[in-house]
C-alpha cells in the first residue's frame, strides 16, 4: 500500500501514488485570496508515459449550491405542492492555457502561472446556500480518454 500523508501548506499531497496515466500537482504560494490578489504557482505534470494531448490547462472556478421552488397547482388551479430542485452552479471559471496540443513527453513537466482574481468577483452570484466553494483546476486535456486533473481548494474574501 502506499503511504498517503497530510495536505501540505502548498495544497499537494506528497507521496500520492501515480494512477493512470499521470498525475498532476498544483503548489501554490499560498491558500487565501483577497478580490484583486494574483495566484501565482506551479503545475506539475507527471505521466508514465507519452500522450498525445489538446492543451494543458488551469483555471480559477467558483461553484455555489444553489435551490430552486417552483409551485406547482392541482387541477382546479389551487396550489398543490411545490417542486424544490437543488443543484450546483458554475458562476465563475476563468481559464488559461499553459501549453497547446503535442505529444506530451513521459516524466515531468513543469508549468507556472499567474492568474488575477478581478475585484468584481464575488459582485454577481446566483443564491447560494452554505457559500461559495473556489477552486484551481488543472487538467490536460486528452481527446477520446480520461483527463489528468487536480483540484485544489482556495479560499476568495
Amino acid at each position: 500500500m502506499f503511504p498517503i500523508e497530510p495536505q501540505s501548506e502548498s495544497g499537494v499531497e506528497k507521496g500520492q501514488a501515480m494512477f493512470g496515466r499521470g498525475r498532476i500537482d498544483i503548489t501554490l504560494e499560498k491558500l487565501k485570496y483577497i478580490r484583486g490578489d494574483t495566484i501565482s504557482g506551479t503545475v506539475t505534470l507527471t505521466l508514465r508515459k507519452p500522450v498525445k494531448a489538446r492543451g494543458m490547462s488551469i483555471s480559477l472556478i467558483g461553484e455555489g449550491k444553489t435551490r430552486v421552488t417552483t409551485p406547482s397547482t392541482g387541477r382546479s388551479g389551487i396550489p398543490a405542492y411545490a417542486t424544490t430542485v437543488t443543484g450546483t452552479a458554475r458562476f465563475y471559471d476563468s481559464e488559461q492555457q499553459l501549453d497547446g496540443e503535442k505529444e506530451y513527453s513521459e516524466g515531468q513537466e513543469h508549468y507556472l502561472f499567474e492568474m488575477k482574481i478581478p475585484t468584481n468577483v464575488l459582485d454577481v452570484r446566483p443564491r447560494i446556500i452554505g457559500g461559495i466553494r473556489w477552486y484551481i483546476l488543472a487538467k490536460l486535456d486528452i481527446p477520446h480518454g480520461l483527463d489528468v486533473t487536480k483540484k485544489l481548494r482556495i479560499t476568495i474574501r
